[in-house]
C-alpha cells in the first residue's frame, strides 16, 4: 500500500508540473478547464484529477510489475530457491523417560516425522523433524573441558550411563552443541579440525578411536530443512539452511568401534584431546559453559512446514485469477508456502474424473489431452494483513494458443499444498510437542525458541539477483574479480542481511584459482585428473571468529558445483599473515558424472 501511495503522489506531481506548463503554453483552454499554475480553483476538478492520478498509479504500478513477474516465473526454474519464505524453525530434543518409557535399545525416529504443538487457544501448529534420529536409551551424567598440567592440552569428558535393562550395539552417537554461537563455533571447530586423539571407555575396556571417528552434520543430500527440488543442487537449499538457521549444522557424529555392545548400567566415557592451537588459547574462558547441558543427545532440527489439501476452487468465468486458502477457517493462521498439485474434478456422465493439471513452466507441454489441456501457473502478492504484510498465494489457468478454457461451473480445483503457520511459533519462547512416536512416558520440548520466518526476495529487487545467479558461471573463474564475484554471490543467500553473515562475507579478501592434476581416488593410479584449486583469503579478522571453520566448509562444498566435466576443484583457505590456518579442503566434483 505504501508504494501505491509513492506511484500516486508521482502521478499527481506528474499532472499538476505539467499542467503548469499547458496553461502557460494554452492559456484560453486552461481557463476554461479551470487551470491557473497548473491547480484549479473547481474542487470537482481538483477531485478529477486526483481520481485520475490514482487509476494512473494503479496502472503505472502493474506495469512495473510485469517484469518481476516474468522473473518470477524464470527463477522458479533456475533457482526456485528465492521465491519461498523460510518458514519457523528449532532444535528439540526428544526425552522418554528412564523407567517408565521402557526403552533398552534404541529407537528409530524417521526424517519427516510430525510433531504437534498447541497454544491456550488449542490452536494446533504442526512441524515435522529434519534428522532420521537415533533415540538413545542414555544419561549425559557429566561433561567437562578442563586443561591438563602434563600434557599442556586441553580435555574434554563425556560421560554418559546406559539405562537399566539396556542391551544394543550401536555404531555412532549423535550430539547436539546447545549453547551460544561463539562457543558452539569455538568447540565445534575444535572437534572438527583440531582434534589431537579421540578415545572411548566402556566400563573398563579402553577403545582408541582416529580423528576420522568424527564427523559433520547437516551437509548430506537428504538433510536440507526444505522440499527438494529437481531444479537445483540440494547445496544450494543447504546455503539457504546455514544463513537462515546454522543451528542445524551444529551436531556432530562420534563412530563407535565395530561390534560393540552397550549393556545394562555401563558407563561411556569419550574423551577427546585438542591441538595446542590458536582456537585453545581462549578455552579457559569458556569452560565453566561446557557442562551437561552442552552436549545433548536424541535431538534433531524440526520446521513448520507441512502438506495440506487446500481448499477447493470452483471454476468461474468472470475470475482470471483464484486466491489459494490452505484453510478457510484460519487464512491468517495456515499459510500457503507453495503449491505441489492441482487437479480438476470434472462430473461426466455422473461420473467424476479426476484429471492432473500439469504447471504452465512444467516439461508436460508433450503429453497433449485436447479436451483438457490447460496449465496453472502459481504468483504471489503482497497484502495488507492487520498491522501488517503477507504474502498471498494466486492460480492462473491457460492454455495454448491463446485458446479459451472451457470448463464447466460445477469443476472443481483442488490442490496439494504445503503450508506454515507464519511468525506464530515465534511468539512462544519454548514450545512442548506431541506426537505420534510409539514410545510411552516421551517428552519432546525445543531447546531454542522458534525463529521468525524470512520473507522472500521482493519482485522488486529480483531482477539483479537472477543476472548475479546465471552469471556466476562465467565469472567466478575469470580475472581478477574473484573474490567480489564470490562475495555477490554469497550475499543472494544473505537476503535476510543477518549481521554475523554479513561480517563472514566482507572478510573474504581474494580469490586466485590455478589449474593442478590430482588422483580423484588414492589408491586407484588411473584416476588421474585435471581440475582447479580455488585459494581462497580472509581477512586477519576472521582469526578469531568461531564461525569461521563452518563458513568455510560451505564455501568448499558450494564451490564443488562449479567444476567442469571430468574435472574437479579443490578448495584451499587461510588468514591472511597467518601460514598455519592454511587448510587444504577435500576434492569435490559437483554433482557431474565422469565420461
Amino acid at each position: 500500500m505504501n508504494k501505491l501511495l509513492s506511484y500516486y503522489q508521482k502521478e499527481l506531481s506528474f499532472l499538476k508540473k505539467h499542467g503548469k506548463i499547458f496553461s502557460e503554453k494554452f492559456p484560453k483552454i486552461a481557463r476554461r478547464l479551470g487551470f491557473q499554475n497548473g491547480e484549479s480553483e473547481d474542487p470537482h476538478v481538483e477531485r478529477l484529477v486526483e481520481s485520475f492520478a490514482f487509476l494512473t498509479a494503479r496502472i503505472h504500478q502493474r506495469l512495473d510489475e510485469d517484469l518481476p513477474e516474468v522473473m518470477e516465473a524464470l527463477l522458479n526454474n533456475i533457482a526456485p530457491q528465492f521465491l519461498h519464505s523460510y518458514p519457523s524453525a528449532s532444535i528439540v530434543a526428544i526425552e522418554p523417560h528412564s523407567i517408565s518409557s521402557g526403552l533398552t535399545s534404541a529407537h528409530m525416529v524417521p526424517a519427516g516425522s510430525k510433531i504437534y504443538a498447541r497454544d491456550e487457544k488449542d490452536f494446533v501448529y504442526e512441524f515435522c523433524t529434519i534428522y532420521q534420529t537415533e533415540v538413545l536409551p542414555f544419561t549425559i551424567k557429566d561433561v567437562n573441558l578442563t586443561h591438563n598440567k602434563n600434557d599442556a592440552a586441553w580435555h574434554l569428558k563425556i560421560k554418559m550411563k546406559a539405562w537399566s535393562g539396556v542391551s544394543l550395539n550401536i555404531e555412532s552417537i549423535r550430539f547436539y552443541l546447545n549453547g551460544a554461537e561463539n562457543i558452539v563455533g569455538t568447540i565445534y571447530t575444535l572437534l572438527l579440525s583440531e582434534l589431537n586423539t579421540l578415545s572411548l571407555k566402556l566400563n573398563d575396556q579402553a577403545y582408541q578411536l582416529t580423528t576420522n571417528d568424527i564427523h559433520s552434520v547437516g551437509f548430506d543430500e537428504f538433510e536440507t530443512m526444505l522440499p527438494q527440488s529437481g531444479n537445483i543442487s540440494y547445496l544450494h537449499s543447504m546455503m539457504m539452511d546455514y544463513f537462515s538457521f546454522s543451528k542445524k549444522f551444529h551436531f556432530i557424529d562420534i563412530s563407535l568401534p565395530k561390534g560393540i555392545k552397550i549393556s545394562s548400567n555401563n558407563d561411556i566415557i569419550i574423551e577427546a584431546v585438542f591441538n595446542n592451537c590458536y582456537m585453545s588459547h581462549d578455552l579457559d574462558r569458556i569452560e565453566h559453559n561446557i557442562n551437561q547441558e552442552f552436549f545433548k543427545i536424541n535431538c534433531t532440527p524440526i520446521i513448520n512446514l507441512f502438506k495440506k489439501r487446500a481448499e477447493p476452487i470452483v471454476f468461474s468465468e468472470e475470475k482470471l485469477e483464484y486466491k489459494v486458502l490452505g484453510d478457510i477457517r484460519y487464512p491468517r493462521e495456515v499459510i500457503v508456502w507453495s503449491v505441489n498439485r492441482v487437479m480438476l474434478q470434472k462430473k461426466e456422465n455422473n461420473v467424476i474424473k479426476n484429471i492432473a493439471i500439469n504447471p504452465l513452466l512444467g516439461l508436460e507441454h508433450s503429453n497433449r489431452n485436447r479436451d483438457y489441456n490447460i496449465y496453472w501457473q502459481s504468483f504471489r502478492r503482497q497484502e495488507v494483513c492487520g498491522d501488517g504484510y503477507t504474502e498471498t498465494v494466486y492460480l492462473k489457468f491457460s492454455r495454448d494458443e491463446d485458446e479459451a478454457i472451457i470448463l464447466d461451473s460445477e469443476d472443481i480445483i483442488t490442490m496439494e499444498v504445503y503450508c506454515t503457520n507464519g511468525n506464530l511459533p515465534f511468539t512462544y519462547p519454548i514450545l512442548y510437542f506431541e506426537s505420534e512416536i510409539p514410545v510411552p512416558e516421551i517428552k519432546i520440548s525445543s531447546l531454542c525458541r522458534p525463529t521468525s520466518i524470512i520473507n522472500p526476495i521482493s519482485m522488486s529487487k529480483i531482477n539483479w539477483r537472477v543476472i548475479s545467479q546465471l552469471s556466476l558461471n562465467h565469472i567466478l573463474y575469470s580475472g581478477s574479480n574473484g573474490a567480489s564475484m564470490l562475495r555477490e554471490m554469497l550475499s543472494i543467500y544473505n537476503y535476510n542481511q543477518n549481521p554475523g553473515n554479513e561480517r563472514l562475507i566482507n572478510w573474504i579478501i581474494d580469490l586466485k584459482i590455478t589449474p593442478i592434476t590430482s588422483r580423484l581416488s588414492m589408491t586407484n593410479p588411473g584416476s588421474i585428473a585435471n581440475g582447479v584449486s580455488i585459494l581462497i583469503t580472509f581477512e586477519h579478522s576472521a582469526y578469531t571468529d568461531p564461525e569461521y571453520y563452518l563458513f568455510c566448509s560451505f564455501i568448499e562444498r558450494l564451490l564443488g558445483l562449479y567444476a567442469p566435466v571430468n574435472s574437479f576443484t579443490r578448495v584451499v583457505t587461510q588468514i591472511e599473515n597467518e601460514t598455519h590456518t592454511r587448510k587444504i579442503w577435500p576434492i569435490r566434483a559437483g554433482r557431474l558424472s565422469w565420461l
